[in-house]
């Protein structure tokens, strides 16, 4: 598969893109949560944040494979396509009840938001 520097940069800047939107998003989240003590849209930032990282280990594996298994060579539409349909089974995927990273990451976040009412709530020790 060959890659020229244009396609790879426009890829690194669109992966990058959607980090920053989706952890200031968390960011944001994570402080209502804190200042009004309630969970549950803490709940829904860490299924949000769960189905991230499932989508990424989905294009991680798909990268693995290469385009010539087929007849025919994938248009740009059908990749596209398969971006958003994998986007869509990691949702669902977490809606289902995920890999468990969500509850984790809740549960840690909700301890110290209940222990810790000084400090913020981005700073925890994780506990093996």
């Amino acid at each position: 598969m060959k890659i020229d520097n244009i396609t790879a940069s426009a890829q690194v800047q669109q992966a990058t893109q959607k980090e920053n939107v989706s952890s200031s998003g968390f960011d944001k989240i994570l402080e209502e949560a804190k200042k009004s003590g309630d969970t549950t849209e803490l709940r829904k930032a860490t299924d949000e944040l769960e189905a991230i990282f499932i989508d990424m280990m989905m294009k991680s594996m798909r990268s693995t494979i290469t385009e010539t298994d087929g007849i025919f060579k994938k248009s740009e539409s059908e990749k596209m396509f398969q971006e958003m349909l994998d986007e869509e089974y990691s949702k669902t995927m977490v809606e289902a009840g995920g890999i468990g990273i969500s509850d984790m990451i809740f549960k840690q976040f909700e301890q110290s938001m209940a222990s810790e009412d000084d400090e913020p709530a981005t700073t925890f020790e994780m506990k093996g």
